[in-house]
């Protein structure tokens, strides 16, 4: 599908360029790098996105972390 394969290709280069953003960040210890925000009607993306951002990136996404909130 070429809907996913582009999230695939932002999330790559999301997480490439993870390691050069957190240099630049001056915040102190951060519990989550990104959070994600979606209507109900597009969770299925958003998950994918979480997926594949979660592999390098601390991400707050409501379905797995909404006890914290």
């Amino acid at each position: 599908m070429v809907r996913s394969r582009g999230i695939e290709q932002v999330s790559e280069a999301l997480a490439l360029r993870s390691s050069t953003f957190k240099k630049f960040m001056s915040l102190d210890n951060p519990e989550y790098d990104v959070a994600i925000s979606f209507l109900a009607k597009d969770e299925a993306i958003a998950e994918a996105f979480y997926r594949g951002l979660s592999e390098t990136l601390n991400v707050f996404y409501y379905p797995k972390n909404q006890e914290g909130v």
